[in-house]
């Protein structure tokens, strides 16, 4: 039970910085500094955009342990440390019956969005369910360079 408490300890922990995060971009220059780490990493979702953007503002590429090696014939040096990032888990917008704004279909692994929100409140719902998505699929750890 402790392990589960701690992993929900670490979402609850990225949850709020991605909701702090998210607060504070539209509010500063930090919007400008998303879009320009979104421009290199086109790939990823808004979140791990995001998340990539919190972590590491100076990184130019950024790739999974065995991808450097496989792709860029790279090596991660000793004592380098990932950073964290969601698992994929393609967002969908519909009409979602009743008062729910969002839900996590763990056999699907999806995440569905109702349609039609304040793009805050849709915001606001995407960062809470990839938090439940967290919870049952563990987030893939990437290293950047």
């Amino acid at each position: 039970m402790a392990d589960a408490k701690t992993e929900k300890q670490k979402v609850k922990e990225i949850t709020d910085k991605l909701e702090e995060g998210l607060k504070e971009l539209f509010e500063s220059e930090k919007y400008k500094s998303y879009l320009s780490t979104m421009s290199k990493f086109h790939n990823y979702s808004f979140n791990n955009t995001f998340l990539i953007a919190l972590q590491r503002p100076d990184a130019t590429l950024v790739a999974g342990y065995q991808a450097w090696q496989k792709i860029f014939n790279r090596h991660v040096n000793k004592g380098e440390r990932g950073i964290r990032i969601l698992a994929p888990a393609p967002i969908g917008f519909e009409d979602i019956p009743g008062a729910s704004k969002g839900y996590f279909n763990i056999e699907e692994n999806r995440i569905a969005v109702q349609e039609g929100m304040s793009e805050s409140q849709t915001l606001k719902t995407m960062v809470h369910e990839t938090a439940h998505s967290m919870l049952h699929n563990k987030g893939k750890r990437l290293t950047i360079f």
